[in-house]
């Protein structure tokens, strides 16, 4: 729980120090850029933590072709959402732009029904009644936190 927290104050924190030298570069594209550079530099922090003495490409040397057809669909999604997120950031609101990306639980939840229907790696979401509760006031805070922003 404390490696997640920290996580999101980090990422909360990148994000305005993103808005504000986006701002001051005054060149979107440029900011852009700057913004993937360091996050690249993280892959290759932390390619020397790797756990086993093998190379980090030998993992992808058993792959099947669907192995590899949803890795890289994977990367291409990903890349997709990460392409549009700086965007959203430098011409939106920090605070909204943050706070709608907390409606990618809700996202995961939905995909996690329906794609194990078509993809069989992918483990089916639980659905007991408690789970669903829980779930449910999640997404109830998170509309109301969503709603009180947008009131500003």
């Amino acid at each position: 729980d404390a490696l997640i927290l920290a996580a999101c104050v980090s990422w909360a924190l990148s994000d305005v120090m993103f808005r504000k030298y986006a701002l001051e570069i005054g060149d979107f594209w440029t900011a852009f850029n700057w913004y993937f550079i360091g996050s690249a530099l993280v892959s290759v922090f932390m390619l020397p933590f790797h756990k086993r003495g093998e190379g980090f490409l030998s993992h992808f040397r058993g792959l099947s072709t669907r192995g590899y057809v949803l890795l890289f669909g994977d990367h291409i999604i990903g890349t997709l959402g990460s392409v549009v997120f700086p965007i959203a950031l430098y011409l939106g609101k920090v605070s909204l732009t943050t706070v709608l990306q907390v409606v990618q639980p809700l996202a995961a939840f939905c995909f996690g029904l329906i794609l194990p229907k078509f993809i069989r790696e992918i483990d089916r979401e639980n659905t007991s009644r408690s789970t669903l509760i829980l779930k449910g006031i999640s997404f109830l805070l998170i509309l109301g936190g969503l709603i009180a922003l947008s009131l500003q």
